[in-house]
């Protein structure tokens, strides 16, 4: 985990390097998958920033049980509320060699509404795609209702509330239903985001 943790910060002190003054976002994020087998906790975290016009630059780091990723690359944000990426990074699966990892993602505002999806590959066939998605709508100040899928996970509905008047949220999704393997009616993961 040391070394994809040095590579992120790498990719984010280098991409902060811009004599522009566009600002940075992004999110440190702590969540755990539970159900009737074990509790498996995830850390991950998302650096961008806006560097010229419609193009920016975002990084990303997730170290899990037995997984780990690091990848970066542009985005394009043709109108306000739209942003599209491409990255390439590495992945590394329960601490072997090293290989290469790629990514795309949409994010999506309008009006209260919101979308993100992400797909990620790799070299290893169907093995090594991976998706998620979240549509959701902000009903409070302080309270976004929707649903959310993830490949090896499942789908259903998620909710997310921000804490007082901090960048802080607490988010959880109950995910029973799993189009590929096996429905769990305990599954459900949660999570402590910050959000910059």
């Amino acid at each position: 985990m040391r070394f994809i943790s040095a590579l992120f910060a790498i990719a984010l002190i280098a991409s902060t390097s811009t004599p522009t003054q566009a600002q940075s976002y992004g999110f440190v994020n702590a969540e755990a998958k539970v159900d009737t087998s074990d509790i498996v906790p995830t850390f991950n975290a998302l650096w961008g920033k806006s560097l010229v016009g419609q193009i920016g630059i975002e990084a990303f780091f997730l170290h899990t049980k037995g997984w780990e990723e690091v990848y970066v690359g542009p985005t394009w944000t043709p109108l306000e509320g739209l942003t599209f990426g491409l990255s390439g990074g590495i992945q590394r699966v329960d601490e072997q060699n090293f290989e290469p990892r790629f990514a795309t993602s949409v994010l999506g505002s309008y009006e209260g509404f919101s979308f993100l999806g992400i797909f990620e590959w790799d070299l290893n066939g169907v093995s090594g795609l991976w998706y998620k998605a979240i549509a959701s709508y902000q009903v409070t100040d302080w309270l976004k209702l929707g649903v959310e899928g993830r490949r090896f996970k499942g789908i259903g509905p998620h909710v997310s509330a921000a804490l007082w008047n901090t960048k802080l949220s607490l988010w959880a999704s109950w995910v029973p239903f799993n189009p590929e393997g096996e429905s769990d009616v305990a599954r459900t993961m949660f999570g402590l985001k910050y959000g910059f």
